[in-house]
């Protein structure tokens, strides 16, 4: 759907799909849904624009500082990345769940060339409540 309709960024008729899709993991999908629920899905607002490659239940990604594949198939990534690719590059790091980072990038990287450094296992961590100690 979304290629049909030009490429173009989700938009506020999205908006309560997305926010539905970052309430399903919201550990991983902290960086984007801080900023959905601060901001809203203006892209101007929001810092970056929301992707689809078809249905945003299925397929979603941030494009801004960072680009952020949140779902998708290997085909919706195969989207993502042709679409990074296409667009002068704005992101510094693509992050996220490994799975869905590591296909992207072995497209990308053909594109935009070898990474600094690629963290294929880094751990993503969450506290379960308050912390036990103050801050410093």
């Amino acid at each position: 759907m979304l290629k049909l309709l030009g490429d173009r960024p989700l938009g506020a008729r999205d908006a309560p799909v997305v926010e539905q899709v970052l309430a399903t993991d919201p550990v991983a999908m902290c960086m984007v849904a801080a900023r959905f629920e601060v901001h809203g899905i203006t892209p101007r607002l929001l810092g970056g624009e929301m992707w689809s490659a078809a249905d945003p239940v299925t397929s979603l990604c941030f494009s801004g500082a960072n680009l952020i594949p949140l779902i998708g198939s290997p085909d919706d990534l195969d989207y993502f990345a042709d679409r990074a690719i296409a667009a002068p590059r704005v992101c510094s790091s693509v992050v996220g769940r490994a799975e869905l980072v590591m296909p992207m990038w072995e497209q990308l990287e053909l594109a935009w060339g070898p990474a600094r450094e690629v963290r294929a296992t880094q751990p993503l961590l969450a506290l379960p409540g308050p912390p036990a100690v103050r801050s410093d």
